[in-house]
């Protein structure tokens, strides 16, 4: 059953009009941009239409936990959904160059990464060492964006 507006979440303050006003217009974009409806989205990431419906309206301010389930759904980061300069470019010089060419490969393929997951495959390390070809940074990113739904499900 989706969840239902919790005491997490909490009806818009006068205080935090302008961040209402940013998550739910970016969530919606995001929603279309990627083709879903609100039914679909529910379906989802468990949230009830309803909800997702006053968080698009800027009528009520979601938890953490609400947006991460959003986020995971729409295959974003919370820094990116909060406008935390998320489309900001990491420069080549902080990644590994393997890691650097992935993203640039991805990028003239016209498939965005978000900062937040470029961020997060650069400090992956497995037995101390960091994948070396860009191919190896592509089949790691994949395996996260396949498995990581699943992650919370125990």
């Amino acid at each position: 059953m989706p969840e239902k507006m919790t005491n997490r979440d909490t009806k818009k303050q006068p205080d935090d009009e302008e961040a209402g006003r940013e998550i739910g217009p970016t969530v919606r974009r995001l929603r279309l941009e990627q083709d879903l409806s609100l039914s679909q989205l529910e379906a989802s990431c468990g949230v009830s239409k309803g909800h997702l419906s006053l968080i698009e309206n800027g009528h009520t301010q979601p938890s953490i936990e609400t947006l991460r389930k959003i986020t995971d759904v729409l295959g974003i980061g919370l820094a990116e959904l909060l406008g935390e300069d998320a489309d900001a470019p990491i420069a080549e010089r902080e990644l590994p160059r393997g890691l650097a060419e992935f993203v640039a490969q991805a990028e003239s393929k016209g498939m965005r990464i978000a900062r937040t997951d470029i961020e997060m495959l650069r400090d992956i390390k497995y037995r101390g060492k960091q994948p070396k070809r860009a191919e190896d940074w592509a089949h790691l990113y994949e395996l996260i964006r396949r498995d990581a739904p699943n992650w919370s499900k125990g």
